[in-house]
């Protein structure tokens, strides 16, 4: 029952990633609050179903210690302690909070990276057509200032703005971490004022949308520092023993 509960848990991931792919920012939310809806609300219905159906054992087990109306008590708090923190997650803005813990997640394996590189590895680049590591980073910095300023209703930034001023490592691996520290004021809105309509690349979408692109994008150079590292015989942050 136990892996049940995580198979079902691990259904959202899908959903959540197919919503990258959809244009229209109302079903790309709807897919979000979908895959929160697989991932929290579905494992919790399981582990409530089995409790409730291993009830009459419990109740054997403990009759000749305990009074059959003390039990009932006892198990029907239980029960009310386990659905608190789903209904907490349910109310608590489950569309951005699951678009921010995503985020979150793989930004921090790219600062991770940035950390823990040298200078002359930020300077490598598999052809001269690409970006080397270090240009990788300063994008990602600028991308984050961007988007999230259109996530928050603010005056945009360039998004070149890092990459074009920042060339050491000292430099962009601040510069990334002021990215990531503007971002976490954008993913702390809630769902209500995500659904607010801002401008980017040249098209209207919500906030949301805008936090959900910041994700995809930073996943999609995630991907490109990975490639780097192997490259340069290095193990990336997410392969890493846990």
């Amino acid at each position: 029952m136990r892996w049940e509960c995580v198979g079902l848990g691990a259904l959202g991931l899908p959903v959540y990633l197919w919503s990258w792919h959809l244009t229209d920012p109302g079903q790309a939310e709807l897919a979000v609050a979908a895959a929160f809806l697989v991932s929290y609300v579905g494992p919790f219905v399981r582990w409530a179903a089995y409790l409730v159906s291993r009830s009459e054992e419990f109740l054997r087990w403990t009759s000749s210690t305990v009074s059959l109306e003390t039990t009932m008590r006892t198990l029907s708090r239980f029960l009310l302690l386990l659905a608190l923190p789903a209904a907490a997650s349910a109310q608590a803005n489950p569309a951005v909070t699951t678009t921010r813990e995503l985020w979150r997640g793989v930004t921090a394996n790219i600062t991770a990276a940035a950390e823990e590189l040298t200078d002359a590895q930020y300077a490598y680049k598999p052809a001269e057509t690409v970006r080397s590591m270090g240009q990788l980073i300063g994008h990602v910095a600028g991308a984050q200032n961007m988007i999230c300023a259109a996530a928050l209703g603010e005056p945009p930034r360039a998004e070149d703005e890092i990459e074009r001023t920042q060339t050491t490592k000292a430099g962009l691996l601040a510069a990334l971490k002021a990215s990531t520290t503007y971002c976490e004021r954008a993913y702390a809105q809630s769902d209500a004022a995500a659904q607010q309509v801002v401008r980017l690349f040249g098209r209207d979408g919500t906030r949301l949308y805008a936090l959900v692109l910041n994700a995809t994008h930073n996943a999609e150079h995630y991907g490109n520092i990975v490639t780097y590292m192997r490259m340069n015989g290095l193990v990336p942050p997410s392969s890493r023993p846990r």
